[in-house]
């Protein structure tokens, strides 16, 4: 299955090297996936002095999808979207202008049934689309094979992408582990396994731990306070020769002792973990200069931030190897503009949570940014505090619209829940899009409470079937 996905991304590839000489619009989705996928086409369109426009869309509403193929050109791409929107570009694509669909999501039709439509989705293979290839692999190793393997930023944004997506080097003989491969290959990353909070080596050890929201620890993630405290009563010294320690100067044996302190806290507030969950891969650019850009969580977490806070621009400049001062300054204000923004939310999400069975219900409309959502849903399903619930996080886009996040335990997905059909189902009944993975997936869905109560009863449902 793997060989044929291949074989699907270098016939991309080398309809990409046709299209030179046209005029290519570009649409992509605003999270890191969205944005890195985007990267690696606008550095390969760009080095070819190709004609581009490349938009990013939000909601993936049919509005949204007509508007962009009203724009006039030779050929249309999507980028980590496209899938579940087929309906959409049926209607409005013009039948003679090639479109160019490169995404993971589950799809609704038969990508066949529409003139001109060139679909590289794992899942017309039968792999999933949730635990591999996500749009910016496809669209690294598409472009990457179009330069004859010569570009190695695009490989780069293909980690980055993928990582953000919780997908990482993804199973043997995988489409991802292709692109890993090939970047270790060619010097563009090297990886290693750390515990989690140590991941970033330039930062002082107490911004380090508070900025790991990866695994998500109630009152210590995102809380720099917290983290001092919990050092200094580790008996760890912040500052050494009147500058505060940064992780790289820690030895092995401060790393134990801190570890254990986070371990003994995490115990404490409901977390049921030992050391080794701790423990991931570390991917890093050795090329990179910039702190925040030197690893890969780091990257994608940076690319979120510029999605999420209305800023896909500058994201996009980032993902496509622009290092400009001004432009790294006004991503540094951003990212700690974005930090206070979740740290408060997350207090406010903390006061109304609630639990039915095993799923995690957070209704945080007119409370919390509809654009964090899929942050928020990201940070309970990967807490040792939360883990084993279905996570469900709901906002308010406006006045009868509701918005969802949700993300599933890979024990549920592992026995037949599929949270994208979940989401696709309420939205038949109550109106609006709504797709995804099994694993992960979103929704706008019309309507008020009976919003919430539907999707979380589709839940219960599925979850009795897999338990009885």
């Amino acid at each position: 299955m793997t060989q044929k996905l291949l074989s699907d991304i270098k016939e991309a590839a080398n309809i990409l090297k046709e299209l030179k000489e046209s005029q290519i619009n570009i649409l992509t989705h605003y999270d890191a996936d969205g944005l890195s996928a985007a990267g690696s086409l606008v550095s390969w369109f760009r080095n070819q002095n190709t004609k581009f426009l490349c938009r990013v869309s939000y909601d993936l509403s049919e509005e949204d999808i007509t508007s962009f193929l009203k724009t006039k050109c030779d050929a249309y791409i999507f980028l980590d979207l496209g899938s579940g929107q087929l309906d959409f570009i049926k209607k409005a694509k013009p039948k003679d202008t090639l479109a160019i669909v490169l995404d993971h999501h589950q799809m609704k039709m038969d990508p066949t049934e529409i003139d001109n439509l060139i679909m590289v989705n794992p899942e017309v293979h039968g792999i999933d689309g949730g635990k591999e290839a996500c749009g910016s692999a496809l669209s690294a190793l598409t472009t990457y094979y179009a330069s004859d393997k010569i570009e190695t930023n695009c490989l780069k944004m293909g980690i980055v992408g993928s990582v953000g997506d919780m997908q990482g080097e993804g199973g043997p003989d995988s489409i991802n582990q292709v692109l890993f491969q090939e970047a270790e290959k060619s010097g563009v990353m090297k990886s290693r396994k750390e515990f989690s909070f140590f991941r970033l080596r330039e930062y002082p050890v107490h911004k380090a731990i508070s900025y790991s929201m990866i695994p998500y620890i109630p009152g210590l993630s995102g809380k720099e306070d917290q983290a001092v405290t919990l050092l200094t009563s580790a008996g760890f010294k912040l500052k050494e020769n009147g500058k505060f320690k940064k992780v790289k100067d820690l030895n092995d044996q401060e790393k134990t002792k801190i570890v254990d302190k986070i371990l003994e806290y995490t115990i404490s507030v409901g977390g049921n973990v030992d050391s080794s969950e701790f423990i991931s891969k570390i991917y890093e650019f050795p090329f990179e200069t910039c702190s925040f850009l030197m690893e890969a969580t780091e990257f994608a977490i940076t690319l979120n931030t510029c999605g999420k806070m209305g800023k896909q621009e500058l994201g996009i400049l980032l993902a496509s190897s622009n290092r400009n001062q001004d432009l790294i300054d006004e991503i540094i204000n951003l990212k700690q503009e974005k930090r206070n923004i979740v740290s408060s939310q997350l207090n406010l999400l903390s006061d109304i949570m609630k639990k039915e069975g095993k799923i995690l219900i957070l209704d945080g409309r007119g409370k919390i940014d509809t654009k964090l959502l899929g942050t928020f849903s990201t940070y309970y399903s990967q807490s040792p505090v939360y883990s084993g619930n279905i996570i469900l996080v709901f906002g308010e886009e406006e006045k009868g619209k509701i918005k969802v996040s949700s993300r599933a335990p890979k024990e549920f997905v592992d026995k037949g829940l599929n949270l994208g059909s979940i989401l696709n189902e309420s939205a038949k009944k109550l109106g609006g899009v709504g797709g995804g993975h099994r694993i992960a997936a979103g929704a706008t869905l019309i309507g008020g409470d009976e919003v919430i109560r539907t999707v979380v009863d589709l839940c219960l449902n599925e979850v009795d079937k897999i338990e009885n």
